[in-house]
């Protein structure tokens, strides 16, 4: 992971007026590249490189050149395959390095731009052709490493972060609002227009380059992979049974992992505890004993990935940093959430990014060799992991696994159905219900999937770039570690989407296709658990708390700042609706509505980023890091270790005494349900099954007897009610005599 900037002038520009630029552009880039800086100015090509050192870190610094200097290269990523690939050019070339990147430039004097197809990696590029005059741009076929340019008639400047663009002073600079607010509401699509949230702001797609010829002017971009959608003969041609797919998947895999472990540095690995990172743990185990790390948090700890984390990496050899999270005691504040934002560039910076960020510094801090981090990214998007997202809950209930996926197959081919019609709306209009999926296709010149599944993919495919490998990479480099994502190795992607439709149910459903290949190599328990979301479900109102917090600090400081006074106009949302909604969120104990505010905090600080001073990084440092929690038998550590998520470091112990407010009472109506009503209104309905045991606690609160002996009478460990308590004392339901 390094990072890298250039501008490309159809007129020469002073060299001392390029050197500033680029200097400006690289130091915006910075965390991306701590180990070295280097700049190239020649004629009307300016390049600056900041580079991560993994690979021949005594020799690998950019730019790199060929035999004569008549190319110059700058590459941002790892070419996995370089050494298999060396021995086909040695004898013909002359290599100056170690470095995984040195081969790029032989293979482009051997076979131009068709180099690109020989490459196993994940990789952002800037090529110069001196002979030529023309300049060449690409990035990875799944889009794992960033790149983003803006071009005009004067010049094309490009980058690994936008942030490095925003230096140069031509450069726009505004946010789109439309684009994020769309994109966040989840509309599905394969070829829409490909936002960036800034306007004139443009990003390769996964599998695209972009050419320029000074000579010309000529700027083309052009795709050199598409994700493979086999033929009907093909497909009839593949003989291959459930156990040859399954064996050959978890072979390549195996390799993919192997080749990821390529490093001269430290690496690590995130440990959810689910079936992708434990199989990525169980094979790196096989090759060096590296550190993990794990989100301790209410929802990790609910939803038991961290119990399964911790077994896993004792299964494996391996040792695990749990690392800890209190949504109650945290010293993120608006300061810390402006320079996470700096980070991410993003308005759909949220928690996740948050518990990511903290746990690549963590691990940073406490292992400051470790440059590389193996991620379990893509595996749900090519393997099944989403399927039962698109069930209702009746779907879900229902005990054959075909009709669950023939349901979601049923709703993947609607949703292609639905993208068609809303792009001919406007012309066929009520007509377009109508028509079939083929011929709406035809009208806008687009091709249909021929399966569900492959639709599935395309979409996932865009929607990775947008997310999921944006995050994953910026909450990473923050940090100067380079993430690695071997489930996104393009031929294991080709390897799933050329399997015949035939065998997608039984392979795809439940990720069986994983699972399958590691039966002898991963305990049942740890293999066959199902797939669990990372804070959300039914903890997730203490992450959005957490959030809350931060955005009522300071006097709503960071609201403010954001989206102005609650007296001033803005030219986007409505003030009053937006005052309501506001003060509402922390009136529901779910606190629902923060996801929504926060997205609308994220695009009003990055619009003041940009008009203050063109994006420069936020002052301050961030925060001491969290602490580690030691798991090292957790069924006898289990009461402990879930007190400990919940009391607060001043909380009086268990022989307080609470009572309910004077404005407070309780009711059960006749189907056994408690509700809450203060000053005589129902405000609070405590009908989920799982709060019964607070439900017990709390309707024995009478100001006399105190919590342990409470706690003693109904049979119920302190940790199962604890954030309860809490929630109960911060809302003004109970108080403490």
């Amino acid at each position: 992971m390094c990072g890298f900037a250039g501008i490309i002038t159809t007129h020469p520009a002073p060299a001392a007026y390029t050197r500033s630029l680029l200097t400006q552009m690289g130091n915006r880039l910075a965390h991306r590249g701590p180990d070295d800086s280097q700049l190239l100015v020649a004629e009307r090509v300016g390049l600056v490189f900041r580079r991560l050192s993994i690979v021949d870190v005594a020799n690998g610094s950019q730019p790199l050149t060929n035999e004569d200097d008549s190319l110059v290269l700058v590459v941002n990523g790892e070419i996995y395959n370089h050494l298999a690939l060396r021995p086909l050019l040695k004898d013909r070339h002359t290599f100056k390095s170690r470095s995984d990147a040195e081969i790029i430039l032989h293979l482009y004097e051997e076979m131009g731009e068709h180099f690109l197809q020989h490459l196993n990696g994940m990789f952002a590029l800037a090529l110069w052709d001196k002979r030529r005059q023309r300049l060449l741009i690409a990035r990875d076929r799944l889009g794992i490493k960033p790149l983003y340019y803006h071009h005009s008639p004067e010049r094309l400047i490009f980058g690994s972060e936008m942030k490095a663009l925003f230096a140069y002073p031509d450069c726009p600079r505004e946010i789109d609002w439309y684009a994020a607010l769309s994109f966040s509401q989840n509309q599905p699509a394969t070829s829409a227009p490909f936002p960036n949230f800034f306007k004139g702001i443009q990003s390769l797609k996964g599998g695209e380059c972009l050419h320029l010829d000074l000579r010309t002017h000529a700027l083309r971009v052009a795709a050199y992979w598409h994700l493979p959608q086999p033929s009907a003969a093909e497909l009839a041609a593949d003989t291959r049974s459930l156990r040859q797919l399954t064996a050959g998947y978890q072979e390549l895999l195996t390799e993919s992992i192997e080749l990821q472990m390529m490093s001269d540095v430290g690496i690590g690995l995130f440990l959810s505890g689910g079936i992708d990172s434990v199989s990525i743990a169980q094979v790196a185990s096989t090759i060096a004993k590296i550190p993990t790390f794990t989100v301790f948090s209410q929802s990790t700890f609910r939803n038991g990935d961290v119990e399964a984390a911790a077994t896993a990496a004792r299964q494996f050899g391996l040792d695990n940093h749990q690392v800890l999270f209190q949504w109650h005691d945290h010293q993120y504040d608006d300061a810390y959430w402006k320079r996470l934002l700096w980070h991410l560039e993003t308005p759909l910076c949220s928690a996740e990014h948050l518990y990511k960020y903290e746990l690549h510094r963590y691990a940073k801090q406490h292992f400051p060799n470790l440059k590389c981090m193996l991620l379990g990214q893509g595996s749900d998007e090519f393997n099944g992991g989403y399927c039962e997202t698109y069930l209702t809950p009746d779907q879900l209930t229902r005990s054959a696994a075909d009709n669950k996926w023939e349901s979601f197959m049923h709703s993947v081919a609607g949703l292609e159905h639905s993208y068609l019609r809303n792009n001919v709306n406007g012309t066929l209009g009520a007509f377009a219900p109508l028509l079939n999926k083929d011929y709406l296709a035809d009208c806008i010149g687009y091709r249909a999937a021929q399966h569900p599944w492959h639709y599935h993919a395309s979409m996932y495919t865009r929607n990775l770039q947008l997310y999921n490998l944006w995050h994953e990479d910026r909450t990473a480099s923050a940090h100067g570690i380079e993430s690695r994502v071997p489930f996104l190795d393009h031929r294991l992607v080709e390897y799933t989407m050329r399997i015949p439709p035939a065998h997608y149910k039984a392979l795809f459903w439940n990720k069986e296709i994983l699972r399958g290949g590691f039966q002898e190599h991963i305990p049942p328990a740890l293999r066959q658990r199902p797939k669990v979301p990372f804070f959300y479900g039914e903890d997730q109102r203490f992450t959005y708390r957490m959030l809350h917090n931060i955005l009522e600090k300071n006097g709503r400081r960071l609201l403010y700042e954001a989206l102005g006074e609650p007296d001033a106009p803005h030219a986007i949302l409505n003030r009053t609706v937006l005052e309501s909604f506001i003060d509402n969120i922390g009136a529901d104990v779910e606190y629902a509505g923060v996801p929504r505010l926060l997205l609308l905090v994220n695009l009003g600080l990055l619009e003041n980023m940009l008009a203050a001073d063109g994006f420069a990084k936020p002052a301050g440092a961030d925060p001491i890091t969290a602490d580690r929690v030691d798991i090292h038998a957790f069924a006898q550590q289990k009461e402990e270790l879930a007190r400990r998520l919940g009391v607060r470091p001043t909380q009086a112990g268990t022989s307080q005494v609470f009572k309910l407010l004077d404005n407070v009472k309780l009711f059960t109506d006749q189907a056994d349900i408690t509700y809450i009503a203060v000053d005589n209104v129902i405000e609070y309905s405590l009908d989920d099954p799982a709060l019964g045991a607070w439900v017990r606690v709390l309707k024995t609160f009478n100001g006399q007897r105190g919590l342990a002996d409470i706690l003693a009478e109904c049979h119920t460990p302190e940790s199962s009610i604890r954030p309860n308590l809490e929630e109960a004392i911060e809302y003004g339901i109970i108080e403490p005599c």
